[in-house]
């Protein structure tokens, strides 16, 4: 019985961290690019800078 209750348990977990994963993989994909660009306008000040 207490294996039961432990599979019902980790059942739950999982359905409760799929959707969490899901939000937080999209959140990812949306960061990463945003990141690049960031990164890119950083690299572009720093040439612009080199340039004054």
């Amino acid at each position: 019985m207490p294996d039961d209750g432990f599979a019902s348990v980790i059942a739950v977990v999982i359905l409760l961290i799929l959707p969490l994963y899901n939000a937080g993989a999209s959140v990812v994909r949306d960061v990463i690019p945003a990141a690049e660009g960031i990164q890119v306008y950083f690299t572009c000040f720093r040439l612009f800078k080199l340039w004054i």
